[in-house]
């Protein structure tokens, strides 16, 4: 498939040479101007459809103190541009290098913080866990991922020795949860529900949360679940009543999603909620709240299913914003659209926000899609 041509116009600094498709891009470290050569007449693509880096001092990693002279929306180029180019293959071979070292600290960056995370269980400052010996574990754990991509979980455990599990994960790790349960002694808690996936396993996150002390929510457990249904949360609603109860915490409100069979286990009102598994108490009972995000989100749904102009307004955003996200548009405004994600009706709002702040250049590069950038942001 050929590519298009895009933008054609005579070069800069060098008269009876044609240059069309160039966008700003950064390769590496290096700030670049990449182009094609075409002819005069904007009808084919000359040098084999290779592309060509323009600023020569930014790509050798020089800061480039020459003027930059715009000719064109988005087509630029310093003074210091030289004649013979050294060509995008080197550009990319270097970039490359550098990516791939930037993406390594990343992943073993990501890795830590997140196992730091679970094996705390956020009750320990990560000052603390970065100077015992749970950050040898951790560091050797992100390793041996590292040097096995691709591999599943259950082929690199016979990798890791059981002998190196220190006395932290053994011993402290449990007693980091009474730390937890401690801390909240005769204070108001919530206790907020989250399932979700993680590597194919349906996980669920219990935070203990105290909004009105301005302070992060610390993890209490991470549980694998299966079928999380009414009967489930009334389970769980029950063993967590208790939990307070025999901590001497003040219960709050059961903090979840919007779903009805959630609502309907943890509201104690509801004859069949957790309250018939906890027997006679004499404690308040602790109540049902939903997020309200979600709940925002049921409402955004349910207007669109009773208002037809609506509706239609939506499926407008979610096509314009499936055009935004190709590829080549993408690079083009250096930007990528949220993505559409069917279960979350907010997403319009956030996509639709996200329009308005590029529709310049959108317009600029698309001047065909000016009626639709117009009609995203009035919504």
């Amino acid at each position: 498939m050929t590519k298009p041509i895009l933008r054609c116009q005579q070069h800069p600094f060098h008269k009876d040479i044609y240059i069309c498709n160039d966008y700003k891009d950064i390769i590496g470290n290096y700030h670049v101007m990449l182009h094609q050569y075409c002819n005069k007449e904007g009808s084919k693509i000359l040098n084999g459809n290779k592309q060509q880096v323009l600023c020569i001092e930014e790509f050798e990693g020089h800061r480039c103190t020459a003027e930059e002279i715009y000719a064109g929306k988005m087509d630029f180029q310093h003074d210091c541009v030289k004649q013979d180019q050294p060509g995008i293959e080197k550009a990319i071979i270097v970039g490359q290098q550098l990516q791939k070292q930037s993406k390594t600290y990343l992943i073993r960056k990501r890795i830590l913080k997140r196992l730091t995370r679970i094996v705390a269980i956020c009750g320990l400052s990560y000052s603390k866990i970065r100077s015992d010996p749970i950050r040898s574990l951790m560091i050797k754990l992100v390793n041996i991922g590292l040097e096995n991509l691709g591999k599943k979980a259950e082929d690199l455990i016979p990798i890791f020795s059981r002998q190196e599990c220190s006395k932290e994960m053994r011993i402290e790790g449990p007693l980091i949860k009474l730390k937890i349960l401690k801390s909240f002694f005769d204070q108001y808690t919530s206790p907020t529900l989250d399932v979700g996936t993680s590597g194919g396993r349906r996980i669920l996150d219990i935070f203990l949360a105290q909004p009105e002390s301005n302070q992060d929510s610390k993890l209490l457990q991470l549980r694998e679940v299966q079928i999380m249904n009414k009967e489930a949360y009334t389970e769980i609603g029950a063993e967590l009543f208790k939990l307070f109860v025999s901590n001497h915490i003040i219960g709050g409100f059961f903090v979840t999603d919007a779903i009805r069979h959630q609502v309907e286990a943890l509201t104690p009102t509801n004859q069949d909620s957790y309250v018939h598994k906890i027997g006679i108490v004499s404690v308040a009972l602790m109540l049902h709240s939903p997020c309200m995000d979600h709940v925002l989100n049921l409402i955004i749904k349910h207007s669109c299913d009773e208002n037809i102009d609506l509706n239609q307004q939506q499926l407008r955003l979610k096509n314009f914003s499936v055009k935004l996200r190709k590829p080549q548009i993408a690079q083009q405004i250096k930007a990528k659209c949220p993505a559409f994600i069917k279960t979350r009706w907010v997403i319009f709002g956030i996509i639709s926000q996200w329009i308005s702040k590029k529709g310049q250049i959108i317009i600029r590069h698309y001047p065909k899609y000016l009626n639709q950038v117009n009609d995203s942001v009035k919504l």
